[in-house]
């Protein structure tokens, strides 16, 4: 292997680097794979190789070297090390996600082009429903119903290059396979395999249709930004060797994270000298349900190295194993989890050494329901606070976001500040806010966002007048902006504490001017006229800047940029599952709250792992609408047992993010039966005697709770309330729960309305308790359709008409 190098020893900035990290930091040329164990300082190897890649080699430049990563946030992270180690010269280094990397490079064979996300891809395909030829998967109830599916199985196959040509060629081979056979069969198995040729045909029209759809709007999805740079280096040689040229020196983050898609794409791109090196733990593969490779660390050594099945790879690769971050226990517990999944023979079996002294015992807290757990979280996490620790030191991780619920309510309960990551800007309560507004003046007749814009205090109204309003509206077969602008005396309360005039004027002005301004430019007088820079507190106004900014971002997309363009692409958005997030910075000083996978990466001194229970955590495998066919995937399907080793890795990412404490909690299984990762955990007898604390708390009953904790000092809030009167911060989930309007004697229920209940309570209690409506939606409007229909042929009938079928 030659060395390229002058060397400048690294002891001189200070770092002590053990000898697995001096190697692949001073690597020379050609390929190497860095199997970097969970906190073994993996980050740092990569920002002290670009730094001797720079200072090594004076002819190198930042814009010789290529690293790539899988978040905008980590990209953005090691791009400040980069910098801080190296320089000026770090600045010219493309530090990208692989996303962001095609994006741009796209864009510069095509400035015309504009991506659309996995959100905006659904939006797409909703508004153009017609082309994509559904018949077995199209909903006249609810028309978007697969969409999500569909994108995701369109995203599936681009993560594997398969195109929609070779789709349609395969089920056309499908097609003609049964025709062969189809007299050999018989009638319950032709009819099954028609059945699953069906299937394919669709999926291969719909997929067809949606590229063509992106072809035609100039659009490129986010699933095909990879695909896209593959095709586009694979046709054009001069552009293909002109980057080979520029990046002579390749690193890969978070490799065991790649697709076939990705791994070609770096074929490209190192091809012919290969100086490339990949970073990556086998163990935190957690990405694989998305479409990762399941060797990708096997294919790595045989596309750059080379490498055969049976080889000695030692010469290829170099594994971190000293782990800085966490206490011996609860690295033994991590490596106990771990240790019940297969291990490939090609890669041997990882031990991570500590780093730091014995520490405190793992706890296991059995608790009796998800309420009591919660509530002991939260006394834990004050007792642990009251004994010198800060409330940043501590991170709450759950599998699913709906098991944090319960604690949300009981942090807010103790006023513990917390924070949740990756929260959506859309559900903030000052967002909401404006965005009532905002669609009070597109869609006035939109009695959910007039009630809520009517819930805030400069109004001066109380839930009761709300209610009247919908009574009177409802009677009079109108919205309740409609009677807001009936003179005073008109209305259905007492007026003299009201202040609505403001309001329908502003409202009005708007409405007229809806024609000749843009989205942005409504939202800009709506915040001055909310007085939200006044009003809203500086994390509040982040968010509606977010707005802003996210409105600004849809505006390519958009054809009118009008508002009410805006509100039906956010309806749209809202039904495809999309979030808007806001680049955090460090958080204040409040305990961290975030997902399992949300958390890859991080550490934190004290960890809370939630709802560790048999389908919590690990969850239930979830079947698939439209399985990725196993005949097209590149490198063969899955190992058996495929879902519980990626749940195991996920947990054992959970585990490994923890540097001094370390608490899981689970509640009661019916009939005693262990969770299958405690199982995994106190299997072992000498890491249950060593590292093991297992618990049964007992709480004491709520009230008693409640008046032993009287008297102590509160601490600040985390949302400190406005002053009044203000037009944000709507009191309407406060209403929702005060004020119950006694229902009429008997209570009549349609099947509807006792659904809407089952579903959301509060949406049941707007609706069907307080008389507020909202603009009709597809299967609002096909359920009254349908019962229209049926009712009048009905009636027909009992006439005795001769209906026409």
């Amino acid at each position: 292997m030659a060395t390229l190098f002058k060397m400048e020893p690294l002891g001189e900035r200070g770092l002590k680097l053990n000898d697995a990290q001096r190697r692949a930091i001073t690597h020379g040329e050609g390929p190497l794979l860095v199997i970097a164990g969970a906190g073994t300082g993996k980050t740092r190897v990569i920002t002290e190789r670009i730094r001797h890649l720079l200072q090594s080699d004076e002819s190198l430049s930042g814009e010789n070297i290529l690293a790539l990563t899988f978040t905008k946030k980590a990209a953005g992270e090691m791009k400040a090390r980069v910098v801080q180690a190296t320089g000026e010269r770090g600045k010219a280094v493309t530090l990208a996600t692989f996303h962001s990397f095609c994006e741009t490079l796209l864009a510069e064979a095509d400035p015309q082009r504009v991506m659309l996300d996995k959100f905006d891809h659904w939006i797409l395909l909703r508004r153009n429903l017609q082309r994509l030829g559904l018949e077995k998967y199209r909903r006249l109830a609810d028309p978007g119903q697969f969409l999500n599916d569909f994108v995701e199985f369109f995203s599936r196959c681009q993560d594997e290059l398969v195109s929609s040509e070779d789709y349609q060629r395969y089920a056309a081979g499908l097609a003609a396979h049964l025709e062969a056979q189809r007299e050999a069969l018989d009638k319950d198995t032709l009819s099954e395999r028609l059945e699953t040729v069906g299937l394919q045909q669709e999926l291969a029209r719909a997929y067809r249709a949606s590229e063509e759809l992106l072809g035609e709007k100039k659009r490129v999805s986010f699933g095909s930004l990879i695909t896209g740079a593959v095709g586009l280096l694979e046709r054009d040689s001069e552009l293909r060797e002109t980057l080979q040229k520029k990046y002579r020196y390749i690193l890969v983050d978070e490799f065991q994270d790649t697709n076939i898609a990705q791994l070609r794409l770096l074929e490209l791109l190192a091809a012919p000298a290969r100086n490339i090196v990949a970073v990556g733990d086998n163990d935190q593969a957690i990405y694989r349900f998305r479409g990762a490779s399941f060797g990708s660390f096997k294919l790595f050594l045989q596309r750059f190295a080379g490498w055969k099945e049976g080889q000695d790879s030692t010469p290829f690769r170099v594994s971190l194993t000293e782990n800085y971050r966490s206490t011996p226990n609860i690295l033994r517990v991590a490596m106990q989890v771990i240790g019940q999944n297969a291990v490939s023979a090609d890669f041997p079996k990882k031990v991570l050494s500590p780093n730091k002294p014995a520490g405190e015992k793992i706890r296991i807290a059995e608790l009796a329901t998800p309420e009591e757990e919660s509530r002991w979280v939260a006394a834990e996490l004050q007792r642990i606070h009251g004994a010198g620790r800060r409330w940043k030191d501590f991170a709450v991780l759950y599998r699913q976001h709906a098991h944090r619920d319960h604690l949300v309510e009981e942090l807010s309960r103790r006023k513990i500040p917390f924070v949740i990551t990756n929260l959506s800007i859309l559900e903030h309560p000052v967002v909401k806010d404006v965005l009532a507004y905002l669609k009070l003046i597109a869609t006035p007749y939109d009695d959910i966002a007039c009630a809520r814009v009517l819930g805030t205090p400069a109004w001066h109204l109380e839930a009761a007048d709300l209610v009247r309003l919908a009574e009177r509206a409802r009677k009079d077969k109108k919205a309740i902006y409609d009677i807001l602008q009936l003179p005073q005396g008109q209305l259905p309360f007492d007026q003299s504490h009201a202040a609505l005039g403001q309001l329908v004027e502003f409202v009005s002005s708007e409405r007229k001017m809806l024609k000749r301004s843009t989205a942005r430019e409504i939202l800009g007088r709506l915040t001055e006229w909310l007085e939200i820079p006044q009003r809203a507190k500086g994390q509040d106004r982040k968010y509606v800047t977010r707005l802003a900014e996210f409105m600004k971002e849809w505006e390519p997309k958009s054809e009118t940029r009008g508002l009410a363009e805006f509100i039906e692409y956010l309806d749209y958005y809202a039904q495809a599952g999309g979030a808007v997030s806001l680049e955090e910075a460090a958080p204040g000083d409040a305990v961290q709250l975030m997902t399992v996978h949300g958390a890859k990466g991080l550490e934190f001194p004290q960890v809370f792992l939630l709802r560790v229970n048999n389908r919590a955590f690990p969850a239930s495998e979830r079947s698939r609408v439209f399985e990725f066919p196993v005949d097209l995937m590149k490198e063969g399907g899955p190992a058996e047992q495929f879902h519980i080793q990626e749940e195991r890795r996920l947990f054992y990412v959970a585990l490994t993010r923890a540097e001094e404490g370390l608490t899981i909690t689970t509640v009661a299984e019916k009939k005693g039966k262990v969770p299958v990762f405690i199982e995994d955990i106190v299997m072992e007898p000498a890491v249950k005697r060593q590292d093991v604390r297992q618990m049964l708390p007992k709480l004491l009953p709520r009230g008693v709770e409640d008046r032993a904790r009287e008297g102590r000092p509160e601490d600040a809030q985390l949302f400190p309330a406005a002053a009044e009167p203000a037009k944000i911060f709507s009191r309407i989930a406060d209403w929702a729960e005060e004020f119950h309007p006694l229902a009429a004697e008997p209570l009549t229920l349609s099947p509807s309305a006792v659904n809407g209940y089952r579903t959301c309570p509060q949406q049941y209690l707007f609706g069907y308790s307080w008389s507020l409506r909202k603009g009709p939606r597809a299967a609002m409007s096909f359920g009254a359709v349908m019962h229209t229909t049926i009712k009048r042929f009905v009636d027909q009938l009992r006439k005795g008409v001769k209906l026409p079928f």
